[in-house]
């Protein structure tokens, strides 16, 4: 297109023919929207969003928002998705007992294992509730006590498989 074609299509557009426009458009079953098919939905919630955005296509936000649309509650081993449940579990209540016996803040924790303060800061509040074990190792070493002294009641560190 030329510039003044531009300009004279500009000038012809009017939010009225904008709104019909887009009207014809979802009519004709164009929309940004993603089309969900019955067996897709039928899955929210039954396996965890970042699985279910691999499955079918799209990112995991995606997968959130059409499960919180239709008000399906969260799979409920969701943490993070099946590709972690091999990883133990963690008490993050451990985590902050034994910091606070030693005397030190989360950023003093965070410079001991050479991280951001953010990411101690995850790990202490609960956002997650599996590690890998090399940062079951780094944390044991920068709280001075056993790996297994931060596990959940009843965890184990050994290897477990999905």
């Amino acid at each position: 297109m030329t510039p003044e074609v531009s300009a004279q299509a500009r000038a012809l557009r009017t939010p009225e023919l904008s709104v019909e426009w887009g009207r014809e458009r979802r009519e004709q079953g164009h929309t940004r929207k993603r089309q969900w098919t019955p067996r897709e939905d039928r899955l929210l919630g039954k396996i965890c969003d970042t699985d279910l955005a691999r499955l079918v296509g799209c990112n995991v936000r995606m997968v959130a928002a059409r499960r919180i649309e239709l008000g399906i509650a969260r799979c409920p081993d969701a943490r993070g998705g099946s590709h972690v449940l091999h990883l133990p579990r963690y008490s993050s209540a451990k985590l902050q007992t034994r910091r606070l016996e030693l005397g030190l803040f989360q950023t003093d924790v965070s410079a001991r294992c050479g991280w951001r303060p953010t990411i101690y800061q995850r790990l202490e509040t609960g956002r997650t509730d599996r590690i890998t074990r090399k940062v079951l190792a780094v944390l044991a070493k920068a709280l001075e006590c056993d790996q297994k002294d931060l596990l959940a009641d009843g965890e184990t560190n050994e290897q477990r498989r999905p």
